[in-house]
């Protein structure tokens, strides 16, 4: 959970086009202290006392911000503390994403498809897949 934490937070293009609902789940650091939190009130919460936070999305909610149309499949596998999605596309191209959790891996799925990023784990960063 803490390496999606940093890619939610990296992913800028993403946290700037979130418009806090119910029921979201995000991240805050309060009075020192690290919290991920989902609750009837969050939109209030967030508006009237957390000022840095760090939204979380599910893997519904990341789903809905690709389109599948190019998509011919997708397979997930998990090997030890390894989660892997695997996508082929109508065009034939392949891509490869791991992390230790699925919604990392489908996270940086859509962050290559909608923004052209790459995420290097040693680095904890986003980068332009052309580079």
């Amino acid at each position: 959970m803490k390496n999606y934490i940093k890619m939610c937070k990296q992913a800028k293009e993403i946290q700037e086009k979130w418009k806090p609902k119910r029921f979201d789940y995000y991240y805050a650091k309060l009075l020192g202290r690290d919290f991920v939190l989902a609750e009837l009130n969050s939109v209030n919460i967030i508006e009237k006392y957390i000022f840095n936070y760090i939204w979380l999305p599910t893997q519904e909610q990341l789903f809905a911000m690709v389109n599948f149309d190019k998509l011919l499949t997708f397979e997930f596998s998990s090997h030890k503390k390894t989660r892997t999605l695997y996508i082929m596309r109508t065009d034939g191209t392949c891509s490869l994403y791991k992390d230790d959790n699925f919604k990392g891996c489908i996270l940086q799925y859509v962050m290559y498809e909608k923004y052209n990023k790459e995420w290097l784990p040693k680095e904890q960063k986003w980068v332009s897949a052309n580079e």
